[in-house]
C-alpha cells in the first residue's frame, strides 16, 4: 500500500486497494476449496460470457496462456457441452467460440460456490455494508462495461 500525507486516498490508490483484495479474495476461495485451485476453465467461460463471439488466439491473449493450451481448453469446453464453435462472419477460415446456456449455468454455480465458500469470513455485514458493497460493484461494472 502506498504511504501518502493526505488522509484521503486517490481513486489510483483505492483502486490499487481494491485490486490486491479482489486477488487475496480469489485465492482465498481457492484455498479453501482445492477443488476449484488453478482453474483457467471458469475464467475462459466468464470471458465468452462478456463477449460475444471469440476466437481461441484471443482466449490465449487474455488468459496469458499459450495458443496450444487455449485450443485444448476450447476443446474440453466445447466437448463437455459448455461451449460451442461457431463460423466467424468476417474470416470463413476462422471459428468464434461462444458459451452455452450450460456453460452459463456452470459459471454460474461456480460463482455460487465461491460465495459460499467466502462468506462465513463475512459475519457482521449490516444493510449498510451491503449497500456500501452493491454500489462499489455498480461503479466496476459501469467502469468495466459489465
Amino acid at each position: 500500500m502506498l504511504l501518502r500525507v493526505s488522509s484521503t486516498p486517490t481513486t489510483a490508490e483505492l483502486i490499487s486497494r481494491l485490486l490486491g483484495s479482489a486477488y487475496r479474495t480469489t485465492r482465498l476461495a481457492a484455498h479453501l476449496s482445492p477443488a476449484l485451485r488453478g482453474d483457467t476453465n471458469y475464467r475462459v467461460l466468464g470471458l465468452l460470457r462478456q463477449f460475444d463471439g471469440v476466437r481461441v488466439g484471443q482466449i490465449a491473449a487474455h488468459e496469458r496462456i499459450s495458443q496450444p493450451r487455449a485450443t485444448q481448453i476450447a476443446a474440453d469446453l466445447e466437448a463437455a457441452g459448455l461451449v460451442e464453435r461457431g463460423s466467424d462472419p468476417e474470416d470463413r477460415r476462422a471459428s468464434l467460440l461462444r458459451i452455452t446456456a450450460a456453460g452459463s449455468t456452470a459459471l454460474d454455480e461456480r460463482m455460487i460456490q465461491l460465495a459460499e465458500l467466502l462468506e462465513p469470513r463475512f459475519p457482521d455485514l449490516d444493510e449498510q455494508d451491503r449497500a456500501a458493497i452493491a454500489r462499489t460493484i455498480e461503479l466496476l461494472e459501469a467502469a468495466t462495461g459489465d
